[in-house]
């Protein structure tokens, strides 16, 4: 009777397994349909395999997690996108119990949250903090979570803030790059503050420079030569032979300049239009009377006046993408101001200094460059007379 007993518990323990085998299968078997139907775009099916699956194995967390993604992508091209949102985010909870450490499950969850009308952004942000915790040092979480938190960035508070700041610039430090191509774009469109832009930023030549880059392209003049001072500091500090012979470079072209000139313009507090000398930056093609087709740097020699001086230059410029040419003005080599010119007909563009008086080199530097061949617009600068006059205010 025992050895009965003991059969009969073999056979259904072997039963048992043997159904959750066949279950296992079939349920394998209904969710990697539920993936080519997905693929094929044959959403209804797709949506039954899935059921089907997650019946068999309620308990499998990659077919709950995968479910949950499709419903998120069906919710885009349907009416009413917050249910299948909500069963998404079911999904997603579901799985998050059975699998806690997953730190994809804990991002997917937060950004379905945000996008589901009403739901806390605080629910949201602990799960991008959790997923955090549990993927302290992976790019995809760090990306995820910082991309979505620019998002909503007005609705974060500034601890909050401050660790969305903490992964862009974990992603940055990593792949450069990925500052210019997605970081930097997307932050500047949410904030429209630089200085942000600059926190994201680390502390190497090569990421200011993408940096510098950025603003170029995207014709956020206004902070180029600050950002300019910034890849200066860091050209310096890595590579200190290099920039200290760059700068000796510099002092010596502007102290050539002074010597041929001194004689000529010892009496002269102006420069005509066709003082102006230089060469543009890549091409080396030499400008001619102050037409700047190119960017680059145009030099003329003046005698400016002791005390407080206002520099005066006049110049036009053309367009392009409804961005006008941006240029620096230096004296001796040390900037003295910069501006977008505006106007396609000459205009005056002061700039104040303190001076010691004496014989200077006055430099205009044109640095955005650029065209649209479909539009035939071409951005250039014209730089025309420029005088030193006494500050009487």
């Amino acid at each position: 009777m025992k050895r009965l007993v003991i059969n009969i518990v073999l056979i259904l323990l072997i039963l048992l397994v043997a159904g959750a085998v066949i279950r296992h299968f079939y349920a394998d078997k209904q969710y990697r349909a539920a993936k080519r139907l997905e693929k094929a775009y044959l959403w209804k099916g797709a949506e039954e395999s899935f059921d089907s699956a997650i019946e068999l194995a309620p308990f499998n967390s990659e077919y709950l997690s995968e479910y949950g993604n499709f419903l998120m992508l069906q919710s885009f091209y349907r009416e009413d996108e917050a249910l299948w949102l909500i069963q998404a985010e079911e999904l997603y909870k579901k799985a998050l119990d059975l699998n806690p450490g997953c730190a994809e499950y804990s991002l997917k969850l937060g950004e379905i949250q945000l996008k589901i009308e009403g739901r806390s952004v605080d629910e949201a942000f602990k799960n991008f903090v959790r997923a955090l915790e549990n993927d302290p040092n992976g790019f995809n979480t760090s990306y995820s979570m910082g991309y979505a938190g620019i998002g909503i960035w007005d609705l974060l508070n500034n601890s909050e803030r401050e660790l969305i700041l903490d992964r862009l610039k974990f992603i940055i430090e990593k792949y450069p790059w990925y500052g210019f191509n997605h970081i930097y774009p997307r932050l500047w469109k949410y904030t429209k503050d630089f200085e942000l832009l600059r926190k994201t930023t680390p502390g190497n030549l090569e990421a200011n420079e993408i940096l510098l880059s950025f603003v170029s392209k995207n014709g956020l003049y206004d902070y180029f030569v600050k950002q300019k001072r910034k890849v200066d500091f860091y050209r310096k500090k890595e590579n200190p032979e290099e920039f200290e012979s760059k700068m000796a470079e510099k002092k010596i072209r502007i102290e050539n300049l002074k010597k041929t000139s001194v004689f000529e313009v010892s009496n002269v507090t102006s420069v005509s239009q066709k003082d102006w000398q230089g060469r543009s930056l890549k091409e080396k093609a030499v400008y001619e009377s102050g037409n700047m087709y190119w960017s680059g740097t145009i030099d003329a020699v003046i005698n400016v006046p002791e005390g407080n001086i206002i520099i005066k230059v006049r110049a036009k410029g053309s367009q392009a993408y409804n961005i006008w040419p941006y240029m620096v003005v230096d004296l001796d080599g040390k900037d003295i101001g910069e501006t977008f010119v505006d106007s396609p007909e000459w205009k005056e563009y002061s700039f104040n200094l303190k001076s010691d008086g004496g014989i200077k080199v006055l430099s205009v530097t044109f640095v955005n460059d650029g065209g649209d061949s479909g539009s035939g617009e071409d951005r250039n600068l014209y730089v025309a007379e420029a005088r030193a006059v006494k500050d009487v205010r």
